[in-house]
């Protein structure tokens, strides 16, 4: 049985996607993009993360494109009675601890929902990373499920989801690692976070 979120619950998800579209509109902002036809379940990555608000104008732009999305935090945050809260917002509890048991626990959550949509920064922080981290990747592989490029540009107001769709390869090495990350910096590279200052790619150092 497919668990409810807040992005799956009759009549409270239909209001809360009229209301953040509203929002949107109001603050000049765009969501584009959609899910690919018969894509129910992907990593999708989120770039430039700059600043806490990303988060908040990301789940606007969910709730406006009516993506299921789960993000993951720390298990330390699962007390009762947050742990309800969190999980029926789409959290799922990790031990950041054990990266191997990361992945294969994660991968394992892609079974338990028809469609199911990982949000993961690859800069892993807010402040200027010139090296991203691949555990995206690493995820997409374990549970054989695409990647999509997610996106917050400030430059053009405007976030969601990008046409790059990077289908798992059968043999995940350093290659196969490369070239993915090198179309991901390319994409990124050309767009403006919400914090401009806190960006950065091999290919665009930190000023």
């Amino acid at each position: 049985m497919a668990r409810l979120t807040i992005y799956t619950t009759p009549l409270l998800s239909p209001i809360l996607r009229g209301l953040s579209r509203l929002i949107l509109r109001i603050l000049g902002w765009r969501s584009v993009g959609q899910l690919p036809h018969g894509v129910n379940k992907c990593v999708l990555t989120a770039a430039p993360h700059t600043t806490n608000w990303d988060f908040i104008l990301f789940l606007l732009v969910a709730f406006d494109l009516n993506l299921p999305l789960y993000i993951m935090i720390k298990d330390n945050f699962f007390w009762w009675p947050l742990s309800v809260i969190l999980r029926y917002c789409g959290v799922i509890p990790v031990n950041r601890a054990n990266p191997i048991g990361l992945v294969k626990r994660v991968a394992q959550e892609f079974d338990k929902a028809p469609r199911f949509m990982l949000v993961i920064t690859p800069e892993g922080t807010r402040s200027a990373r010139t090296h991203w981290k691949t555990g995206f990747l690493r995820i997409s592989h374990a549970a054989q499920v695409p990647v999509i490029f997610g996106f917050v540009d400030a430059s053009r107001r405007q976030a969601g989801l990008s046409e790059h769709i990077i289908t798992p390869p059968k043999t995940l090495d350093e290659a196969s690692i490369n070239a993915v990350m090198t179309r991901l910096y390319a994409f990124h590279d050309d767009m403006e976070g919400l914090r401009p200052a806190n960006y950065a790619s091999p290919n665009r150092p930190a000023k």
